[in-house]
């Protein structure tokens, strides 16, 4: 079952009965709430699942509802690898305010950035000189070179942190019969990396924690040179439960709609295990029109009737 985030089209209602009612009018029976969510939007989505019973939500994004402190609609408004304890604990606390909604809305998965080293935005530098040509050249090796020498010196910290809010989220999932979905997360400064995956699977094993692939960002890390995009989800298929699809126009513009881009979809064998929730998580930007157009083929692709 294809579903579609609620990101796409948020900014655009504020009521979020309607905003349920257009995404059901495209042919979709399951949504991810996502993290842009306004507690305002929530009494119409109850009401328009109450009134539409075979409407699921399959997965929702944390933080979500946005939170009260949040000015704006933000991934990672706290962040639960914060240096700062009092950031450390909104976080939490927000978190597992998400985890509660999620038993609300009789969502199984939540989804969580889990964290990120603060400072040198060294990921929007490459995204910089790949977008001017600049690949193939000593500049940028060197640019990769300095990114991944300051995430080695600058982990330890944030990880161990990302740790400890895990052994903190973990029980309250497993309690609450939620799996928490970690994200693979777009930029070099972002936790978990490959390593750091593996270690936390190892750690928590027999918790609910699984792994939740992000088609566009690992894309965009392929498009870098940073990662083999079939390989990397290969690896971390055992611990595979779900996936926001989009699609990447070269090099970094992601949240498109697939079949739009150069992602190819059907040698990610992965994602095609019927066990695996398949979330849509398009760009505001993406028009009706190019999903009207384009949801048929992925449909058939992932072995779904068309609407």
């Amino acid at each position: 079952m294809l579903a579609l985030s609620t990101c796409w089209n948020t900014e655009r209602h504020e009521d979020g009965e309607a905003m349920l009612a257009e995404i059901a009018e495209l042919g979709f029976s399951a949504i991810e709430i996502g993290y842009a969510t306004k507690v305002t939007q929530v009494e119409g989505i109850d009401r328009f699942l109450r009134e539409h019973p075979g409407m699921r939500v399959v997965s929702v994004h944390n933080h979500c509802p946005i939170p009260l402190e949040s000015l704006r609609p933000l991934p990672d408004p706290f962040l639960l690898t914060a240096g700062d304890p009092a950031e450390r604990r909104k976080a939490i606390y927000y978190t597992l305010q998400t985890l509660d909604f999620a038993v609300h809305m009789k969502a199984p998965i939540v989804v969580i950035h889990l964290g990120q080293i603060t400072g040198k935005p060294s990921t929007r530098h490459l995204m910089d000189l790949a977008s001017a040509g600049k690949r193939d050249t000593p500049e940028y090796r060197q640019a990769v070179a300095a990114a991944k020498d300051y995430r080695q010196r600058h982990i330890r910290q944030p990880f161990l942190f990302a740790m400890k809010s895990l052994e903190t989220l973990l029980p309250e999932a497993r309690q609450r019969g939620l799996t928490l979905g970690l994200e693979g997360r777009l930029y070099i400064e972002d936790i978990p990396s490959a390593e750091e995956f593996d270690i936390i699977f190892k750690e928590f094993r027999g918790e609910p924690a699984a792994y939740w692939h992000d088609t566009g960002h690992v894309q965009v890390k392929h498009e870098l040179g940073l990662l083999d995009h079939a390989q990397w989800l290969q690896h971390f298929a055992p611990q595979l439960a779900g996936s926001h699809l989009h699609d990447v126009i070269p090099p970094c513009q992601d949240h498109q709609m697939p079949g739009t881009g150069v992602i190819p979809f059907e040698r990610l064998t992965p994602l095609h295990q019927a066990n695996v929730t398949k979330v849509l998580e398009l760009s505001r930007h993406v028009p009706v029109e190019s999903i009207r157009q384009h949801l048929p083929a992925l449909k058939k692709l992932f072995s779904e009737k068309a609407a």
